[in-house]
């Protein structure tokens, strides 16, 4: 897969597209979190899009997808979420198309004082890292650059 191809896919998603993004990172985070289970419904999520399966019943992790630019707030949004809705969860995994890495260290570090939540931010940058890291994640990007770029010509 060409990660430039990839970069301009992932570039051109618009919040409408909030549901072909979550198809995307849904398919890069089950390489490395196979009990994943996604969540997200046209009924509401409760603040999280997938969560890891767990034979106890435990949700110590919530999974968030998102293509918001105000990718802070939207964070925090998340995390005041979880706090209500599922109290004992202590990781937030935070998958986008926006890049944000050193800029969320200090949120990652408030929150985690605050809240005692361990926020893993999988931005842009992660997803282009991983691209050509396994058919799975090859496949959905490919997805993603068949009906993003290629139709731009």
């Amino acid at each position: 897969m060409n990660r430039n191809r990839f970069r301009l896919a992932l570039e051109q998603l618009r919040p409408a597209q909030w549901e072909r993004f979550e198809e995307l990172a849904s398919e890069f985070l089950i390489d490395d979190y196979p009990g994943l289970r996604t969540t997200a419904a046209p009924s509401g999520d409760r603040g999280r899009d997938a969560k890891l399966w767990s034979p106890a019943g435990d949700e110590d992790v919530v999974i968030q997808y998102s293509v918001r630019q105000d990718w802070a707030a939207k964070i925090n949004e998340t995390v005041a979420s979880m706090k209500k809705n599922f109290p004992e969860a202590r990781s937030l995994v935070y998958a986008t198309n926006q890049v944000i890495g050193a800029a969320g260290d200090e949120q990652v570090k408030t929150i985690r004082k605050e809240h005692q939540v361990y926020v893993d931010i999988c931005d842009q940058n992660w997803l282009l890292e991983r691209v050509n890291s396994s058919r799975t994640r090859e496949a959905a990007a490919e997805a993603l650059v068949d009906v993003s770029v290629s139709s731009l010509g």
